[in-house]
């Protein structure tokens, strides 16, 4: 494993980084939504949002995909039908 990492990654990881200080600052400046949020903060972690997300779909779309498992088939399972006991005694009893 080399110590570069992938400058994809990276630039993902900075983007997510970037988002949740932005929604760490507005919840402090909110004090816990007891403030009323402004429409401008919101609208900058809705758009840090969108980069982080598409720069880990660009990220998933070059990795190599995953082999996929044939499914196996499921063992058959004999189906019994349902009787009753014939005679009218409790189909569960105890005995010492």
């Amino acid at each position: 494993m080399t110590d570069t990492p992938d400058p994809r990654f990276a630039a993902w990881m900075k983007a997510e980084r970037d988002s949740y200080e932005a929604i760490h600052q507005l919840q402090q400046s909110t004090q816990g939504g007891r403030r009323v949020a402004e429409a401008e903060a919101l609208a900058r972690i809705s758009a840090l949002r969108r980069e982080a997300d598409r720069r880990l779909a660009e990220l998933c779309r070059t990795e190599q995909a995953i082999a996929r498992v044939d499914a196996r088939a499921e063992a058959e399972i004999p189906r019994v039908p349902f009787t009753r006991p014939a005679s009218g005694a409790a189909g569960l009893s105890y005995k010492h």
